[in-house]
C-alpha cells in the first residue's frame, strides 16, 4: 500500500459568525500559533476561507452555513508534530496569542505527558478542537 496524507477537513461555521474581523482574527491567531496560511487563490470572500497548513497540500476548509455542523466537545482533528518541543512552543503560543475569553482548552490534555505521547488540545474560533501532538 502506497503512504496516504489527509487532504484535508473541512467544517461549517454560522453565516452570521463569517464575517471579516472573524476572518482576520482566524488567519492570525492559526499563522502565528501553528504556521497555517491563508489560501488567498482558494478563499471566496463570504463563504470559505482555506488555511493552508505546512506538509503535502493539507489545508482546513472553513465555510459559512446557514446550518452549520454541531459539536458536543470533544469533536477535533489531530496534527502531529516533530518534537516535544513543537508541541510545548505550540502551547505557548496558544497562550500568548488567543482571546482568553474566546479560548477552549482540555483541561483533560492541558498537557499530557504519557509514555510516548505528548499533546494538548485547544478549542479556538471553530467547532473542531485541534489536538497537537508527538509521539517518539
Amino acid at each position: 500500500m502506497t503512504t496516504q496524507l489527509l487532504s484535508h477537513v473541512a467544517m461549517t461555521i454560522p453565516r452570521a459568525d463569517f464575517t471579516d474581523s472573524y476572518l482576520e482574527e482566524l488567519g492570525q491567531f492559526y499563522e502565528t500559533v501553528l504556521g497555517w496560511t491563508v489560501n488567498q487563490k482558494l478563499s471566496i470572500q463570504g463563504e470559505r476561507t482555506l488555511l493552508d497548513i505546512p506538509g503535502h497540500g493539507q489545508y482546513l476548509n472553513v465555510r459559512a452555513s446557514d446550518e452549520p455542523m454541531g459539536t458536543t466537545g470533544y469533536e477535533h482533528m489531530g496534527v502531529y508534530v516533530d518534537t516535544v518541543e513543537d508541541v510545548r512552543a505550540m502551547f505557548e503560543k496558544v497562550g500568548q496569542h488567543a482571546d482568553p475569553a474566546k479560548l477552549e482548552l482540555d483541561d483533560e490534555v492541558r498537557v499530557l505527558y504519557s509514555g510516548h505521547l505528548t499533546t494538548f488540545r485547544f478549542r479556538y474560533l471553530m467547532p473542531l478542537a485541534i489536538e497537537i501532538q508527538h509521539i517518539s
